[in-house]
């Protein structure tokens, strides 16, 4: 619900067992050339949450990423592998974080490190969230 995705403007692939909450927006990033703007692709792998109210404009999410309530990834940002960034945090355009980065602050720092369990947690959870998915306010289909 009011999540907002931008593939209009260039194309943004998820991978499987994505999560996106509500009030989430994610759109390209761009880059101004002398000749114009270049929107860039978004790339999101496999099993990845993102909490309510982010803004995603980041490059490349790698698999099994957790984006806290309210934070802001920059444009051309990449995520490797089992991040956590912490709610709020505020990821600079073009950061590149390592795998397994817990990542906080404005602008985001890594803090310290997720554990090696962190794939299997991420996988546990958004396929429990899939399997406990229930529809809310869904219109009635009709046929005319």
């Amino acid at each position: 619900k009011d999540v907002i995705i931008r593939g209009d403007l260039a194309a943004i692939r998820s991978g499987r067992f994505c999560i996106i909450r509500k009030g989430t927006l994610i759109r390209p990033s761009s880059k101004k050339f002398s000749k114009g703007v270049t929107l860039f692709p978004v790339h999101i792998g496999d099993h990845v949450m993102i909490e309510e109210d982010c803004v995603i404009s980041a490059a490349e999410i790698c698999s099994f990423v957790h984006i806290g309530a309210g934070s802001v990834i920059g444009g051309s940002a990449v995520l490797k592998e089992c991040c956590r960034v912490l709610p709020g945090s505020v990821v600079a355009a073009d950061s590149v974080f390592p795998p397994y980065s817990t990542i906080a602050g404005n602008p985001a720092r890594v803090i310290g490190q997720e554990p090696e369990c962190t794939e299997d947690l991420m996988t546990e959870a958004t396929k429990q969230y899939y399997d406990n998915f229930q529809p809310s306010n869904m219109p009635k289909a009709s046929f005319a």
